[in-house]
């Protein structure tokens, strides 16, 4: 199952405060439907049925079930650039 390390779940729960969704609003790990190969994540505050449930310092992180088998060892953590402050896959 995906790991979210401590760094990404204190980034991501300020993502979450900063936004309009309510402060008990979870993070959805799912194929963008855009670019069929490439992941984006939703604020949303119920999983769909199949999703796999993570929680990391308080962090709720649901991962759609089409994604979760390629994100089972992988870990979330954060990285910071030139651009900022982002999430990247390890």
């Amino acid at each position: 199952m995906l790991q979210v390390t401590e760094a990404a779940a204190i980034f991501l729960k300020e993502v979450i405060h900063q936004s309009e969704a309510p402060d008990d609003a979870a993070v959805r790990l799912e194929r963008r439907t855009d670019r069929p190969d490439a992941l984006g994540f939703a604020l949303v505050e119920l999983p769909s049925e199949d999703d796999d449930v993570i929680e990391e310092s308080g962090l709720r992180v649901f991962v759609a079930c089409d994604v979760s088998e390629t994100l089972s060892e992988r870990k979330l953590d954060v990285v910071s650039t030139q651009q900022g402050v982002g999430l990247t896959l390890l």
